[in-house]
């Protein structure tokens, strides 16, 4: 059966630029977007304004798909290779601005500036993110965990959490963002644990 030699890798969503404000303002829309690694904002040669196009929609589409890599598509053509993209998808993590949520839609994004502590953020995915799995739509985030030269990138539907390595960190800053986006998420209780996931934490 193909359920046994195929595994989802990935969601791409397409929303179409000229209807995009009307749609989201159907929860099941914005749920998709939720889900998405990859979005499309399709139709955009129709836009009459394409400087509106990215001073409103796009903006608009990212607070809702903070996790994915949006990407334009004009007479039905990305603007990039679909295979550049599954390359970007990896590390695109866009922390949504305050106050970004929906009717149901939470966004929920944390960051720490420095390294975590592998087995202090494991047991907090399992013991404090099972929890609330049933209201976790998605989970991504690049994180510096002591002791590994490269970003763990970090991706995830509900409580099944996936990590693996990206590019070096080398002179860069190590720097910790996680994002969850899910139904009636409790944002302080969930930053504060993440925090007690740094590497220098004491408890």
């Amino acid at each position: 059966m193909a359920r046994e030699r195929l595994q989802l890798d990935g969601v791409v969503t397409v929303i179409d630029a000229v209807r995009a404000r009307e749609a989201l303002a159907f929860d099941v829309a914005v749920e998709q977007l939720g889900f998405a690694d990859i979005v499309v904002l399709s139709h955009v040669d129709e836009v009459g304004d394409s400087r509106a196009l990215a001073d409103s929609v796009q903006p608009l589409i990212q607070r809702h798909a903070p996790a994915a890599v949006v990407v334009q598509a004009r007479h039905g053509r990305l603007e990039s290779s679909f295979l550049d993209l599954l390359a970007r998808r990896a590390e695109a993590l866009q922390l949504p601005p305050e106050g970004s949520t929906h009717s149901s839609i939470e966004a929920v994004s944390m960051i720490h500036d420095g390294e975590l502590d592998e087995e202090r953020f494991a047991d907090w995915v399992e013991n404090v993110l099972s929890v609330v799995e049933a209201r976790i739509l998605r989970i991504k985030g690049i994180l510096a965990i002591q002791g590994v030269e490269e970003r763990v990138i970090v991706q995830g539907v509900s409580r099944a959490v996936d990590a693996q390595l990206g590019t070096a960190w080398e002179g860069s800053a190590r720097t910790s963002r996680l994002v969850v986006l899910g139904l009636g998420l409790d944002g302080p209780a969930l930053e504060a644990g993440f925090l007690r996931c740094a590497a220098d934490s004491s408890s």
